[in-house]
């Protein structure tokens, strides 16, 4: 599981997830500014823009790391061989941050399902 979720190919799906997550949380923040009508409240929207802030930096946070170890791991000379288990970044914090990154995600929709069903 380890190897799927943090490999070189994927560090471009968690540098996506950022930049779509960080979009959606400044598109949110603002239309909760800037609008005065609408169907959930703005309590609940800038809650969803904080949490997809958070997954966005979790997610940005996993990319980078992953990227320096490719640059690591390529500098000392190995073939690139996507398949090998990495032993360039530290297990633990790959999966705090993809913790948060799961929970950041969990946390905005369990929001916008209670506000939309309240």
């Amino acid at each position: 599981m380890f190897a799927v979720l943090f490999n070189f190919k994927v560090a471009y799906v968690y540098s996506f997830a950022w930049g779509m997550l960080i979009a959606l949380a400044g598109n949110l923040a603002t239309t909760a500014l800037l609008t005065e009508d609408t169907p959930i409240t703005h309590g609940a929207i800038y809650s969803m823009s904080l949490s997809l802030f958070v997954s966005s930096v979790a997610a940005c946070i996993i990319g980078l790391l992953l990227e320096n170890a490719r640059r690591e791991w390529e500098q000392e000379g190995s073939q690139r061989d996507d398949t090998v288990v990495l032993t360039y970044y530290r297990p633990r914090l790959m999966w705090l941050l993809f913790g948060i990154f799961l929970s950041g995600l969990a946390f905005a929709l369990v929001v916008f399902i209670t506000s939309r069903s309240a």
